[in-house]
């Protein structure tokens, strides 16, 4: 980052990226709105305060002090009761659940759901190699043509049409 001055208080802070920052120590402020938004110099802010020869510390808001701190915790917390100690009246302080409002706009219908009727058994699928039932040609196991092949080659009419032999 680099830094043009206008004043001793004043500061132009240019970035790597090409943005810039303008910082005023006497107000406070930064254009990038982290020094007014929470009370710490944001970087652009730190480099003006050490060009100006400053202290950081100085420009830190009295929230972040240890007086401060110290301050919220002297006075003595009481802490919340067990629940056995509670006085709950059941009738009266019973929280009942928000009532059901109906949503805007048309309700979805439902789809009426037919189940399928068949008209017979479901017909059971058979191998046309094997002609055994429970699976089909591409997985038989017991096929074996009589050159000793375990799959079937394509006919040999398909094949002269592929080819135009």
């Amino acid at each position: 980052m680099y830094e043009l001055r206008s004043s001793m208080t004043c500061f132009m802070i240019m970035t790597k990226q090409g943005g810039s920052h303008s910082v005023n120590l006497e107000s406070g402020d930064c254009t990038c709105m982290w020094f007014q938004h929470l009370g710490i110099p944001c970087p652009h802010a730190c480099l003006a305060i050490n060009v100006a020869g400053l202290r950081h510390i100085s420009y830190v808001d009295e929230y972040y002090t240890i007086k401060n701190w110290l301050r919220t915790y002297q006075e003595v917390w009481i802490g919340i009761p067990s629940k056995e100690q509670w006085e709950i009246n059941e009738e009266n302080d019973r929280i009942l659940p928000p009532e059901l409002r109906r949503r805007p706009g048309r309700p979805p219908m439902e789809r009426i759901r037919i189940p399928p009727q068949r008209k017979g058994p479901k017909q059971r699928r058979c191998c046309t190699l094997c002609n055994q039932h429970g699976h089909n040609r591409s997985t038989c196991k017991y096929f074996n043509d009589d050159k000793g092949a375990s799959k079937r080659s394509m006919n040999q009419e398909t094949v002269d049409k592929w080819f135009n032999i």
